[in-house]
């Protein structure tokens, strides 16, 4: 059954919650947009208007009540003339306001706990990412996981809060891993510097679900808490997976 509009468009990156189904909407008649979709009829609603770092780039309570979505702004401020940078802002779902809660932190891919307590998202610095904490009213950051050299991309958040799957390309090897989030916490480092080196924080941390191996693995999304779904080209076409981590 098609859940969304009878139109040309893309409309990406799910996310199932009490209020109803979010996803990220580009189509050629209006501006991009966070949409609430109604299954039963294919209609939409425009939750927030704004264009997003890439579709995979917000995220809900499990409530739905407030949504946190990464997007490009301008900074004038370098002498050399006008940078973009992607930050993070959040989203009152009743309202629609948006309130910009970052400036230059080079976020996107966040993910926010089912309770709304905990906020993480993906940091750039030079060629490689890291993986961190993000308080919502200061907007100051800190270093949950990061492996030199390597990349991390679409984190998501348990149901219960207590562990963190992700992806993890180290030198085009890319594999899911899951980090305990209790255990990054306490061994997280505080981050004023987007700009600083990716290096190792709790790079030991890491399980992984398969692998390390020479096949892709994608975009990890809970199934519970012990089961996780991720998309993967091991079976020579990409293909959906299930892994029981108990």
């Amino acid at each position: 059954t098609r859940i969304s509009p009878e139109r040309i468009g893309d409309w990406q990156h799910p996310v199932s919650t009490a209020r109803g189904l979010y996803a990220s909407r580009w189509d050629l008649e209006q501006y991009p947009a966070i949409v609430r979709l109604d299954p039963d009829n294919g209609t939409e609603e425009v939750v927030a208007a704004l264009g997003l770092t890439d579709p995979s780039s917000f995220t809900a309570t499990a409530d739905g009540a407030t949504l946190y979505a990464a997007s490009f702004f301008a900074d004038w401020r370098p002498t050399d003339g006008e940078r973009v940078v992607s930050d993070l802002s959040m989203i009152d779902a009743a309202s629609g306001t948006v309130r910009r809660i970052t400036t230059t932190a080079h976020l996107w891919h966040p993910a926010v706990s089912a309770d709304g307590r905990h906020l993480v998202a993906v940091q750039g610095s030079g060629p490689y990412t890291r993986l961190v904490e993000v308080d919502p009213q200061s907007g100051s950051t800190r270093v949950l996981f990061s492996v030199a050299g390597a990349s991390v991309f679409n984190p998501a958040i348990a149901p219960d809060g207590t562990r963190i799957a992700l992806v993890l390309n180290r030198g085009g090897i890319q594999d899911v891993v899951v980090i305990g989030y209790a255990e990054a916490l306490a061994g997280s480092r505080a981050q004023d510097d987007p700009h600083a080196p990716v290096e190792d924080v709790n790079a030991g941390l890491a399980r992984h679900v398969l692998g390390p191996d020479a096949f892709g693995e994608y975009f990890p999304t809970w199934n519970g808490n012990d089961r996780l779904l991720f998309s993967s080209d091991r079976s020579g076409s990409l293909a959906l997976y299930e892994a029981n981590l108990a």
